[in-house]
């Protein structure tokens, strides 16, 4: 109530907090409608989704083979307490495995429509680059130089890797993530 002792003051005043209360609920169920339709109809899910399946499913039993070679090589806690130069053997055949992957996938039957192949190219490109990375740091652990794998970052500023093992697992090409040896 108003000091001055105005009769209708309570009710103006009730008045108002009852239309920020509802302008409140009502922002609140416009947010909460817009966060359901985001999670169902989230338009970045397709982003990275590769429309021909068959050259998907193709790729993943060529990583998945690739997978159980690399499987077969020392795990890199094996060399504790060697020298970098005694990991750089092992870390050279991973890079050797995995080049003669991407050989393989890109011996696959291109994708069969645009989208397809644009993403494959790009995917490959990485491929590329991240495998240049490995043997930069496999020519550093030979030289006896015991440092951390580095590696090309995306336009975002994050190794490449993140963008790669976002495209695999969106596409459900498990095997086809970069493997985790050199981390």
């Amino acid at each position: 109530m108003n000091p001055t002792g105005g009769p209708g003051d309570g009710v103006a005043a009730g008045e108002r907090r009852g239309r920020a209360v509802r302008w409140l609920l009502v922002a609140i169920c416009i947010g909460l409608a817009a966060m359901w339709a985001f999670v169902f109809l989230n338009p970045w899910e397709y982003k990275n989704r590769i429309p021909d399946r068959g050259w998907v499913e193709q790729a993943e039993q060529v990583c998945a083979a690739t997978g159980a070679e690399l499987a077969g090589l020392p795990l890199a806690s094996s060399f504790r307490g060697g020298t970098p130069a005694d990991r750089a053997p092992s870390v050279k055949q991973a890079n050797e495995l995995l080049r003669a992957m991407v050989r393989s996938l890109r011996a696959l039957p291109e994708p069969a429509d645009d989208t397809s192949r644009a993403l494959v190219t790009a995917w490959l490109a990485d491929w590329d680059a991240h495998l240049a990375d490995r043997d930069a740091h496999a020519e550093k652990l030979a030289a006896n130089l015991d440092v951390r794998f580095t590696e090309t970052a995306s336009e975002r500023g994050v190794p490449i890797a993140i963008r790669m093992n976002e495209l695999a697992r969106r596409n459900g090409m498990p095997s086809c993530q970069v493997p985790g040896d050199l981390a």
